[in-house]
């Protein structure tokens, strides 16, 4: 009997365990490519309406493949932004990729991997082309471009990428995240550091942003 109850206890505490025990956190892994996105004309660019795979791209704007030299790593449509807020003087960037938006149900996520680029609008007057007026040309800078992480837990790291793209070469180029420090992070920063030519006009594209979900 006393071994009946023994073996009873522990059953017991055993579900009692698995009852209080926190759900399995399950994942998705997403190569975003913003091509969903209604294409654009002329090299305009547009706001990103809404979260694309379950987060949202805050202070990027998209733009399809047109007159710039740098075009989408995945056609038509890649992302990016420009260096005016820093060279007029007022807060830092804040194009960030973050979970948190209404109705997210992303906990947090790991980012492996983005290709970048940078460039400069040129400033000149295009002649108009059919009545046409294009947009300047866009002209490849080497820069680097800073991402700084944020987890769950609060935790701050940061890594910076190189991007050496020239106008014989304005292909966009990959860089890989520490899978470290870029685990399980709420909201990445991303911003200009330093480029050849830093003005107003100095923009960051990216494409084919690769991530794990975690809900």
């Amino acid at each position: 009997m006393l071994m009946t109850l023994t073996s009873l206890f522990v059953v017991l505490t055993a579900l009692r365990g698995q009852a209080v025990a926190a759900p399995a956190t399950t994942s998705q892994a997403f190569v975003t490519k913003f091509d969903d996105l209604t294409p654009t004309k002329l090299s305009m660019v547009k706001p990103i309406p809404g979260p694309q795979d379950g987060l949202f791209f805050g202070g990027f704007t998209y733009r399809s493949d047109g007159i710039p030299q740098i075009v989408a790593k995945s056609p038509p449509n890649l992302i990016g932004f420009s260096n005016l807020r820093k060279t007029l003087g007022l807060a830092a960037p804040i194009s960030n990729i973050r979970t948190k938006y209404p109705g997210s149900n992303v906990k947090s996520y790991r980012l492996t991997s983005a290709f970048i680029a940078c460039s400069i609008s040129g400033t000149s007057v295009v002649p108009p082309v059919g009545g046409i007026s294009l947009p300047p040309p866009t002209i490849p800078q080497p820069c680097e471009i800073k991402f700084t992480a944020t987890t769950a837990k609060g935790k701050v790291a940061s890594q910076t990428c190189s991007y050496s793209g020239t106008s014989l070469d304005p292909a966009l180029q990959s860089c890989f995240f520490d899978q470290t420090k870029f685990a399980d992070v709420v909201t990445v920063v991303v911003d200009l550091e330093s480029a050849l030519t830093l003005t107003e006009t100095t923009t960051v594209q990216m494409d084919d942003v690769a991530h794990t979900n975690y809900y």
